[in-house]
């Protein structure tokens, strides 16, 4: 039996044992532009669709062998397949009937004899459902392709920022001129050693922080490349002494820090803080120019008596303060004394700054008498503060101040 073929038609699959009823179908459909492939037997449609997509299935349900209903079923169970839609083509029509067609995965049926109007009007509707499968399901790739694009894409920004951060981590951690860990990297290992104190009574441990003498003048006269240099160099000497559990740190600026774990007593420290000192000994070639240095250490012991890393940091600073201001070369270990003093202090030079927008400094003439004549021979000046809350404060307690303020 006979099947037009046209190009680009949409193609229909036709089944039936009987060729009478393919001609009888093919008539009905003459003045149409789609493409009949005939097959009489289920065994051959399913060989058929092994190789080819038909746009539509024409499907008898009574043959020999494999029956329509069968060949439905397998073709709705199989994913390659199971969207081309299937008209049943049959003389049963009881609504039992029409239901294990529908059971069978049928999309639609019709009955025989088969009407041209009605084939026709079921095809198309048929073949509607089909095309919006198949724009469905190209959409559905297109949205496969953009999610896996979008996928690829939110891949390579997540490793992209997972590196920027471990960058920013190592810049927040780290120096990046001497590569040494940063005052943040020291902060959180005293909290560490903070909350094992808490659990230890025992644990001890101990902060030195070591101030470059000379350093700005260096800075000031050789240029900063010339500093930087020597900073480099000062980390690297400084970091060839190491004790079990130690850390080095760079505070900022010419400022480093001793991290000591596991503590026994003061005058351990004191020793490894005198074995720092020599360091120094030996002077520092940047550029070929010998450049000789010393350092300051202030010395604090840590323990469960501070509650945050902070505290100990900045007593440690305090007492290093205080070692710089008795000479070059020098340690001290903190005490809460240079604690009072170092508030002290600072009250005092806020206590300047606002004397001088209230005026409550006085200037008060002392008369000099020529003891040879008895008479007055000239006068000095002499300067007094009219403190709000302290009453008269003399020159011995705030010049010193006043004098490193105004540098």
């Amino acid at each position: 039996m006979g099947a037009s073929f046209v190009d680009n038609q949409i193609s229909i699959l036709v089944v039936d044992d009987e060729p009478t009823n393919f001609d009888a179908i093919a008539i009905l459909l003459a003045q149409t532009n789609y493409r009949l492939i005939y097959v009489d037997n289920g065994y051959k449609a399913l060989s058929y669709l092994a190789e080819h997509q038909p746009d539509a299935l024409l499907l008898d349900v009574v043959m020999p062998g494999l029956d329509g209903l069968e060949v439905c079923r397998q073709i709705k169970t199989n994913p390659n397949w199971q969207h081309i839609p299937v008209i049943m083509v049959t003389a049963l029509n009881t609504k039992e009937d029409l239901a294990e067609c529908l059971e069978a995965g049928a999309d639609d049926f019709i009955g025989k004899p088969v009407n041209g109007i009605e084939l026709r009007s079921r095809i198309r509707s048929m073949l509607r459902l089909e095309k919006q499968y198949k724009d469905i399901q190209s959409l559905n790739q297109q949205l496969q392709g953009a999610n896996q694009e979008l996928t690829k894409l939110n891949s390579m920004l997540e490793e992209r920022v997972q590196q920027r951060t471990a960058q920013l981590e190592r810049m927040l951690l780290y120096d990046n001129l001497t590569q040494l860990p940063s005052r943040m990297f020291l902060l959180r290992e005293i909290e560490k050693a903070l909350q094992r104190s808490h659990n230890e009574p025992d644990y001890q441990f101990a902060l030195l922080y070591l101030d470059c003498d000379r350093f700005d003048l260096i800075n000031g006269s050789l240029g900063y490349e010339v500093g930087d240099k020597l900073l480099i160099a000062i980390s690297d000497r400084l970091s060839s002494y190491s004790w079990p559990g130690s850390q080095l740190a760079r505070m900022g600026e010419d400022k480093f820090c001793y991290f000591l774990q596991s503590i026994n007593y003061q005058d351990q420290v004191i020793q490894i803080a005198q074995q720092i000192l020599q360091a120094f000994s030996t002077h520092f070639t940047i550029e070929g120019c010998d450049l000789f240095l010393t350092a300051s250490i202030g010395i604090v012991l840590g323990s469960s008596y501070y509650q945050n890393s902070s505290d100990p940091l900045q007593d440690a600073s305090t007492a290093a303060s205080k070692a710089k201001s008795q000479g070059q070369g020098s340690l001290q270990v903190f005490d809460r004394a240079m604690h009072r003093a170092a508030v002290e202090r600072l009250q005092l030079e806020n206590d300047l700054h606002r004397a001088v927008e209230q005026q409550e400094f006085l200037l008060h003439y002392q008369p000099i008498i020529n003891l040879t004549t008895g008479r007055i021979s000239g006068f000095e000046a002499l300067i007094r503060w009219q403190h709000s809350s302290r009453g008269m404060v003399f020159p011995a307690k705030f010049i010193s101040c006043v004098e490193e303020i105004v540098g």
